[in-house]
Parts: structure tokens; C-alpha cells; sequence
């Protein structure tokens, strides 16, 4: 089975961080975001994915070159396609697929997509939208049945006492038929208007996938977003990233002065030095970082460019 990764986005709601690196190479307790994407989709089976790149894909597609355990499709973007052009280049790659997966570059998730594939298969679905309940973003309308009917209200059906809102997981399953509802066309579209099409012209063919709890999704598309995510990891142990128990991480290369002191959570990343008198509270230190005094860094992101206080 084979899988979509959108990659090529800006993460504009993850800046200054993504002024240094693309979300797919963000660091979660040292590994990059991408490599725990690839390892959950290889935990269910996939064994050949495709990734979109623009930007800072300078830095990303050097990396995703050197991925070994698993089969990777690169396309480069010259300009941002959007998730409906993006997904259009990945039309030949996909072609013999009955079923495929798409997922985004920000999601963390433990749902159990076996049993998402199944449904999916069982109900003849042109796409399956996994779902979560996020009240931030729950703009996904869905009868009792499954069948999704709306999305961000574009067909006016959020208020509707029938439906329930919910959000979209980010992570989708789609019949190899959704390929030629895309507009053949070149240029920048979303994926959205296309599936609300799908909607009007083929009820009951879109619908939700509720998974059954317990199970772990966090959207880490914004900063506060990503700094909790290490909470979770380090402190709640809610989401397990390879055997990790420790609430300190700090990196091998990294030089941690004797009088620095640890509280709560922390990261610290590829040479980072540390020295005299600090405290570093619940906080992320990326690579590269020099700090040196007697101050206390807390709840806060350290980059070599900036310092973001949550």
C-alpha cells in the first residue's frame, strides 16, 4: 500500500521555527517529524510513500534521500501547489492502487488505521476522512450514519440539528476513483472543493471514520502546539516515541555544564553547550545553541536565531 505525505507547505503558524527548518525536520525529542510519520505508516503497512517538497526543500530532500527503511517518491515544487495540485503530480505514482493514504507533516497520531482501512473498504468509500473531536477546528459535518455532508459550511449544513461537527484528523483514506475527479490542470487548487464536489454528486460516498479510544492525535502546527506535544512525551507519557521514559533528553553530542539544572521537561539538541549557573524548566533547546550565565529559561523554545517564551 502506498501513502501521500503534504510536505510542501510554509508553516506560516509555526514561525520564527520555520524560518530554520521545514515542519517535516522539526526535532521531537530529536527525531524528526517526518521519521515518526514514516513509522506509524509502516507500522499499517505502507511501503511506498510520496512526498511533495517546496519549502526549504533545500534541507528536506537531502534528508529524505538518506531514508533507507521504507520507499520514497519525491516531487519538487517550483511554486506551491496547493493539496490538490501537489496531489496531482503523485498521479502516476498512485495509479495502480486500489486504496491510498494521505497524511499531513504535522500530525502525531496512535489511531489504529487498519481498522480505518477496513471501514473504508466495507462502506465502498471514495474517501474517508478520519475524525477527531477538536473543537478548534470542527468544521467537518457528519450524519449518524458516517456520511459527511459539509465542510467549513460551504454547503451551509454545520447549524443542521442532523448533523454533528467534528475535525478532520489529517490523516485520510481515499479509492484510487478520487484521481480522476481531480481538474486536470496545472497551477495551485485545494483538495476541499473537490471532495465538497464528490459530496453533491455522490452522496453517501464521502464519509467519517470515529475511531474508538483510547488513541493519541496532536495537530503540532503551532508553536504552543509543538511545545506540548514534548509534554505529552516526557511528563503525561501519552504518546511513546521509541521506548523514550526519561523527562531529560539531551543529545550525545551535547556539552551540559556541572552547575546546570534540569526541571520538569527538556531537549537539548545536536552540540548544544551549556554552562554555569542555569536552570532550563520545561524547555526545548534546538541544535547548535551556545548559552552560558545564570539565567532560567522556562516553558520556552531556544533556537540559535531566537527564543520564544510560551
Amino acid at each position: 500500500m502506498k501513502a501521500l505525505i503534504w510536505a510542501a507547505g510554509f508553516g506560516t503558524r509555526l514561525k520564527p521555527l520555520t524560518n530554520i527548518l521545514p515542519k517535516p525536520l522539526f526535532p521531537v525529542v530529536n527525531i524528526p517529524m517526518i521519521d515518526l510519520i514514516l513509522q506509524y505508516l509502516k507500522t499499517w503497512g505502507i511501503s511506498d510513500v510520496g512526498i511533495n517538497t517546496h519549502y526549504l526543500r533545500e534541507l528536506l530532500i537531502p534528508y529524505l534521500k538518506k531514508i533507507q527503511h521504507i520507499n520514497i517518491f519525491i516531487t519538487e515544487e517550483e511554486e506551491i501547489l496547493g493539496t490538490g495540485g501537489g496531489t496531482l503530480q503523485f498521479k502516476d505514482f498512485l495509479k495502480n492502487e486500489k486504496i491510498f493514504i494521505v497524511h499531513t507533516s504535522d500530525i502525531l497520531s496512535t489511531i489504529n488505521l487498519h481498522d480505518a482501512i477496513e471501514f473504508h473498504k466495507d462502506h465502498n468509500n471514495i474517501i474517508t476522512l478520519i475524525m477527531v473531536d477538536y473543537k478548534p477546528i470542527n468544521h467537518v459535518s457528519i450524519l449518524s450514519d458516517g456520511t459527511i455532508v459539509d465542510i467549513a459550511n460551504i454547503l451551509g449544513r454545520k447549524e443542521d440539528p442532523h448533523v454533528k461537527n467534528l475535525a478532520g484528523s489529517a490523516i485520510s483514506i481515499y479509492n484510487n476513483e478520487f484521481l480522476e475527479w481531480l481538474p486536470n490542470k496545472k497551477g495551485y487548487f485545494e483538495i476541499n472543493p473537490v471532495i465538497l464536489e464528490i459530496i453533491k454528486k455522490k452522496p453517501k460516498r464521502v464519509k467519517g471514520y470515529i475511531p474508538e479510544k483510547p488513541y493519541y492525535w496532536r495537530d503540532i502546527g503551532t508553536v504552543q502546539s509543538y511545545w506540548e506535544a514534548h509534554r505529552d512525551i516526557l511528563i503525561h507519557n501519552t504518546y511513546r516515541v521509541n521506548g523514550i521514559k526519561q523527562k531529560i533528553v539531551c543529545h550525545p553530542s551535547a556539552q551540559i555544564g556541572r552547575s546546570v539544572r534540569f526541571e520538569g521537561f527538556a531537549v537539548t539538541g545536536k552540540n548544544v553547550i551549556l554552562t554555569g549557573n542555569l536552570k532550563i524548566k520545561n524547555s526545548l533547546i534546538w541544535d547548535n545553541v551556545i548559552l552560558h550565565g545564570d539565567e532560567e529559561i522556562t516553558n520556552s523554545i531556544l533556537t540559535g536565531e531566537s527564543k520564544i517564551k510560551l
